[in-house]
């Protein structure tokens, strides 16, 4: 955001008439890709994505469109850095928070086998529409509601501030819809407004899953046992997603 910034200020001084490429190189969404790139010596295919509040699920899907190769591994990352001015402008959601956040995730992948740990499948990403709708596409999607209520023992919920009303009718739809039984985890409300929210908590899914349960301090007053089952990661708003992380 800060090279951002310095580039559209150099834009502005000059009367919007003079500015160096060098700038712009460094002002673009994929120049931090680059850097990590760079930090781990990656030299295979870097592909950066952007779409909102649901950038890291496009991520993702990119991921498993280019994981034909069964020896291939991916890192997967999303990431936010809030800039006082910049980031209201950029995200609504920003604006509306209670306090600055930001954050990120990352994901090391390969290839699901037999012999896999844990799996983690982008499931569903659609766009919501004026008129709604939706719900009923990602709960066929998933299986439909015995699957769901059987093989997810908690779902994560990501509702963007500024999508919070329509937001939370999509998640009472779904509930009521699937009788879900299970807690459900509104983590926008613990891990702020930042677009990258969604990776944040696709590896808090893939924590949770490894070790079985949902820590107290998430969820309830004490540990939440998973047995065995998987996490749900869904969004909602302009856009409706999931994720799902498996044993």
């Amino acid at each position: 955001m800060s090279e951002t910034y310095d580039f559209l200020s150099k834009l502005y001084a000059s009367d919007e008439q003079f500015t160096s490429p060098t700038d712009f190189i460094g002002s673009v969404h994929n120049a931090a890709a680059g850097h990590v790139a760079i930090r781990f010596q990656s030299t295979g295919p870097n592909v950066t994505t952007t779409g909102g509040d649901c950038s890291f699920e496009h991520a993702l899907y990119s991921a498993s469109l280019l994981s034909h190769d069964h020896n291939a591994t991916l890192i997967v990352i999303g990431a936010d850095e809030h800039h006082d001015i910049l980031s209201p402008l950029f995200d609504a959601s920003v604006a509306l928070g209670e306090f600055p956040a930001d954050g990120g995730g990352a994901l090391y992948l390969r290839p699901a086998t037999s012999e896999s740990p844990l799996r983690i499948c982008p499931s569903f990403i659609a766009y919501a529409g004026n008129k709604g709708g939706g719900i009923s596409e990602l709960i066929i999607s998933l299986g439909g509601a015995k699957r769901i209520n059987e093989d997810f023992g908690a779902i994560l919920s990501g509702i963007p501030a500024a999508e919070r009303d329509r937001g939370e009718a999509q998640l009472n739809d779904f509930l009521l819809m699937t009788g879900y039984p299970h807690p459900v985890i509104d983590y926008r409300r613990f891990v702020g407004e930042f677009a990258s929210a969604s990776a944040v908590a696709a590896v808090l899914a893939v924590s949770f899953a490894h070790t079985d349960e949902i820590p107290a301090n998430i969820c309830f007053s004490r540990p939440t046992p998973l047995r065995g089952r998987g996490i749900l990661v869904l969004g909602f708003g302009s856009h409706i997603t999931a994720m799902e992380i498996t044993p």
